[in-house]
């Protein structure tokens, strides 16, 4: 899981859930980061906590945030998702969910995340310019859903989600995966 850098930061309209994945894969191919990615978003159709596998999630330094989808969704985590698509850890940002702590459908996304209009949110009314919003830098429930709602028209980052399992690649000392034999056959009888 990462969080998007500065550079796909996108307002409320980002053409969809289909739009937010697609921004999600274009950060993580700028990344070279490979397979699918899921943004973490919510909307009259889909909760977020659908849309992704059940998995340990870590970012991509390694570091877990939470050993599954029910551990992700019960308003703690282990660290926070401040990592981006290039490994780097990022400053503190707002991040666009739609998404309450439990993982549905927050009250307001931006009309299904296709409005980039807005001035004012008022917490727990319904407003098609504004969205649920979280914070890169929580570990409480305000990582996906903090109290006051962000207007549409403002920039935020994407949670994003590998599809598949993704398992590193295992670091051996002795370099008999990489090719180089000679030091493994000398170092075993």
């Amino acid at each position: 899981v990462f969080v998007t850098s500065s550079a796909f930061e996108s307002n409320g309209n980002l053409g969809g859930l289909g739009g937010g994945d697609d921004l999600c894969n274009d950060a993580a191919a700028a990344g070279s980061l490979s397979g699918s990615w899921t943004a973490w978003l919510s909307d009259t159709s889909a909760d977020a906590l659908d849309r992704i596998p059940d998995a340990e999630y870590r970012r991509l330094d390694g570091v877990v945030v939470a050993n599954s989808l029910s551990d992700l969704t019960d308003g703690s985590l282990d660290n926070p998702i401040d990592v981006d698509e290039n490994g780097d850890s990022v400053d503190p940002s707002n991040v666009w969910t739609g998404t309450l702590t439990d993982g549905t459908a927050g009250l307001s996304h931006c009309s299904n995340w296709t409005s980039d209009t807005g001035v004012t949110c008022i917490p727990g009314v319904a407003n098609a310019n504004c969205a649920t919003k979280g914070s890169s830098d929580a570990v409480d429930g305000e990582w996906t859903r903090e109290p006051a709602p962000g207007v549409c028209a403002a920039t935020r980052a994407l949670y994003c989600f590998s599809e598949s399992m993704m398992v590193s690649d295992p670091i051996f000392e002795d370099g008999f995966e990489s090719g180089n034999t000679s030091e493994w056959a000398d170092s075993q009888p």
